[in-house]
C-alpha cells in the first residue's frame, strides 16, 4: 500500500526506522536520513495482518524518473516474496504516473537483490566506484517504461 500524506504518522515512521535498523545493522541510511525521506518521498508498506512487514521509499527529482531508494523486508519474511510484492507496487506506480523509467542503486555483492531486480526488468546501467563508501561499489539499475 501506498501511504498518503495523511497516513505519514510518527508510529508508521517509527516502524520504518525499525526495521531499517533490523534489516541493516552495521552500514544504513541514518535515522535523520530515513526521516527525511518517510517525510518527503514516496513510502510504500507491505502489510500481513495488520503488522508492517515490509516497506519501499523512493525519491523522485525528476518527474520522469524516480528512484527506489530502499526496500527492506523484515529478516524472517526474506524469501517469501515480500519484496517482490512492494517491488511491483513501486513499478506499477510509476508507471501508471506516466513515467519514463525507474532506477536504483544495489550493493554489487547483493546478489540476491539483483536477481530480484532483473527479474523485474531492471539492468544494469553502470557500476558506481565506492558508492556505499565503506561497504563497496554499486550497480546503477535501470527499468525502462515502455
Amino acid at each position: 500500500m501506498r501511504l498518503t500524506s495523511e497516513q505519514k504518522t510518527e508510529k508508521r515512521l517509527n516502524r520504518v526506522l525499525e526495521i531499517n535498523r533490523l534489516c541493516f545493522p552495521s552500514v544504513r541510511a541514518s535515522d535523520e536520513k530515513m526521516t527525511h525521506l518517510f517525510n518527503t518521498g514516496e513510502v510504500f508498506f507491505y502489510v500481513y495482518c495488520n503488522a508492517i512487514l515490509g516497506f519501499a521509499v523512493c525519491e523522485q527529482f525528476t518527474f520522469e524518473t524516480p528512484r527506489l531508494v530502499i526496500i527492506a523486508v523484515l529478516l524472517d519474511y526474506q524469501g517469501q516474496g515480500v519484496g517482490k510484492k512492494l517491488l511491483a507496487e513501486v513499478i506499477e506506480h510509476y508507471k501508471s504516473a506516466g513515467c519514463m523509467s525507474l532506477e536504483l542503486v544495489v550493493n554489487t555483492k547483493n546478489a540476491r537483490a539483483i536477481r530480484m531486480y532483473k527479474a523485474a526488468g531492471f539492468m544494469i546501467d553502470k557500476t558506481l566506484k565506492k558508492y556505499f563508501l565503506q561497504d563497496g561499489d554499486g550497480y546503477l539499475m535501470r527499468r525502462e517504461y515502455e
